[in-house]
């Protein structure tokens, strides 16, 4: 019995991370990298991650991107 309560709080807080990333925009990710660049201090499992992540939220970002009409702009 013991053992079902500790998988379901694992279960429970990965989807509190998850839910903590995907929900907010990308400013809100961005600043949660630059925290966890700051907590590790530049070095480490948890700078690469930021790194990785910093890399994945800025990936196809231009001026406009979150402009609702960005689909009908012409690309030159």
């Amino acid at each position: 019995m013991h053992w079902q309560s500790l998988v379901v709080a694992l279960i429970v807080a990965l989807a509190v991370l998850f839910a903590l990333w995907r929900l907010p925009g990308s400013a809100t990710r961005l600043r949660y990298v630059g925290w966890m660049k700051r907590l590790s201090g530049g070095h480490g499992p948890l700078a690469r991650l930021a790194l990785r992540l910093e890399a994945r939220t800025t990936r196809g970002q231009s001026a406009c991107s979150g402009c609702s009409a960005s689909a009908d702009h012409r690309r030159p």
